[in-house]
This record gives C-alpha cells, structure tokens and sequence, in this order.
C-alpha cells in the first residue's frame, strides 16, 4: 500500500480551495488526483485538518460483547456448527458473516480448546 501525501501537500491544496480554485483545478495544480483533492477538502472542513487518519492498531474484536453467551452456548452444546451459531445471534440482533466467528472464535472465546491435544496421527497403508 502506497504512503500517505504529506501533511504541507495537503494543507496546500486545501488552501487553494479556501482561496476560491475548484477542487479540480487544485488537484492539476499540485498533480494530485481529484479524489484525493475531495477527501482533504472534506476532512479539512469536518475535523479541522487535512491529515491523514491513524493506521494500524490493535482492531476491536467485533464478537467481544457476546463473548460470555457463545462460551455459555458452546458449553451447553459443543458440537453447534457455524451456521446454527450464525442463526442464533442473528437471533440475538447481532448480524455476522461467517468468516468473523470463525477467524478466531477458539482462540479468542476458548483457549482451552484452541490447544486441545492433537488427534491420533492418521496411518496410510503403504502399498
């Protein structure tokens, strides 16, 4: 992923559009693109400054307030399927595609599972 233009470019370009030029034509002037030249204006007006957001970070896990009934549902039935746990916290107005319970559920709702001892080794019968 590309970096962030510097702070100056985009004060600049705001500045050209404070002074009266179109976004447009402050994008050409500084051989910028037109949606960049939108976006400072927009985030200029909105938060005071045309820098860039913070990246990175630790994201919230989106599932952290349901943390105490999916533990209590999987102890209750431990063999539930993704699917039926999708129903039910559609169920409990919490709307999750099935990537997201699955991209951590054991590790982050269950560690005790996560390291589970690891099943009997398969044998192949060797022709």
């Amino acid at each position: 992923m590309a970096r962030a233009y510097c702070v100056d470019l985009r004060e600049r370009v705001v500045a050209a559009v404070v002074r009266g030029k179109s976004r447009r034509a402050a994008a050409a002037l500084f051989d910028v693109g037109v949606a960049s030249a939108v976006k400072w204006t927009q985030r200029a007006y909105e938060t005071g400054s045309p820098a860039a957001r913070p990246t990175g970070g630790k994201r919230p896990y989106f599932l952290a307030g349901q943390r105490g009934w999916l533990l209590a549902r999987l102890d209750e039935k431990p063999d539930l399927t993704l699917h039926t746990l999708l129903r039910e916290l559609g169920a409990r107005g919490v709307s999750v595609s099935c990537d997201t319970p699955s991209s951590g559920i054991l590790q982050r709702l269950s560690p005790r599972e996560a390291h589970a001892a690891p099943s009997a080794p398969i044998k192949l019968d060797k022709p």
